[in-house]
C-alpha cells in the first residue's frame, strides 16, 4: 500500500512540476506583417526548446529525486503545416538518500517533426521525436557507470496567439524508452513562442 502511495505522489509531483517550458521561434518571411497563418508559412525557421524541473519525494523514507532538463530544438517549415529539424537534451538527475547522492548526467540528440492542423487563431499541432542518449552515473567524484539508450516521444499542443508574433503554447508529451525496461514518462507544460520576421 505504501508503494502505491509513493508512486502516486511521485507521478503527481512530476506532472505538476515538470513543466515550465520555454520556446522561441524566428520566422523569415516575405510578408510585411506576421499573422497566425504566416507564422508557420513554408520557409520559416523555429529555434526553441524547453526547460523543465521536477522533484519527487518518497513518504516514510529520506529518499528524493531532483531532475533538471534543457531541450533546445531547431525546426524548418518545409510547407505551411509541416516542420522538420532536430533537438537536443541535457539532463541531470540527482538521487539523494541520507548523506548519499548519486547523479546521472544525460546528453541526447535526434530528429524532430511538427505538423499543424489548422490556420486559425488557435493552432493545433502534433509533434514527434527520436532521441539517442548517452548517460553517466557518478557518486560524488567517482564514475559508477555509463551507457546509451534511445527513446521516442509524441506530443500534442496548441498555439494561442496573443498577437501576430507571440503565442502561448500548452503541450503534453509521452516518452517511451526503447531499452528493455521501456520506461514511460508523461510531461505537461506551457511554453511561450515568438514568431519574428
Amino acid at each position: 500500500m505504501q508503494n502505491k502511495t509513493t508512486k502516486g505522489l511521485s507521478l503527481f509531483m512530476m506532472l505538476v512540476l515538470e513543466g515550465a517550458f520555454f520556446s522561441s521561434a524566428f520566422c523569415t518571411s516575405v510578408q510585411d506583417s506576421l499573422t497566425s497563418k504566416e507564422a508557420i508559412y513554408g520557409g520559416c525557421q523555429l529555434l526553441g526548446g524547453s526547460i523543465s524541473y521536477s522533484y519527487s519525494s518518497f513518504p516514510g523514507t529520506s529518499q528524493s529525486v531532483t531532475t533538471v532538463s534543457l531541450s533546445p530544438a531547431y525546426l524548418y517549415f518545409s510547407s505551411p503545416t509541416f516542420a522538420i529539424g532536430g533537438q537536443m537534451v541535457f539532463e541531470s538527475v540527482t538521487s539523494s538518500q541520507g548523506n548519499s547522492n548519486t547523479t546521472t548526467s544525460i546528453f541526447g540528440f535526434g530528429p524532430a517533426i511538427r505538423y499543424y492542423f489548422s490556420f486559425s487563431k488557435i493552432l493545433s499541432f502534433a509533434s514527434a521525436g527520436l532521441f539517442t542518449q548517452k548517460s553517466k552515473v557518478s557518486s560524488g567524484s567517482t564514475l559508477v557507470a555509463s551507457g546509451s539508450n534511445s527513446s521516442i516521444s509524441i506530443g500534442l499542443g496548441m498555439d494561442f496567439f496573443l498577437s501576430n508574433a507571440l503565442s502561448i503554447e500548452p503541450i503534453i508529451q509521452y516518452q517511451v524508452s526503447l531499452q528493455s525496461r521501456h520506461v514511460r514518462t508523461v510531461l505537461i507544460g506551457v511554453s511561450v513562442a515568438s514568431f519574428i520576421k
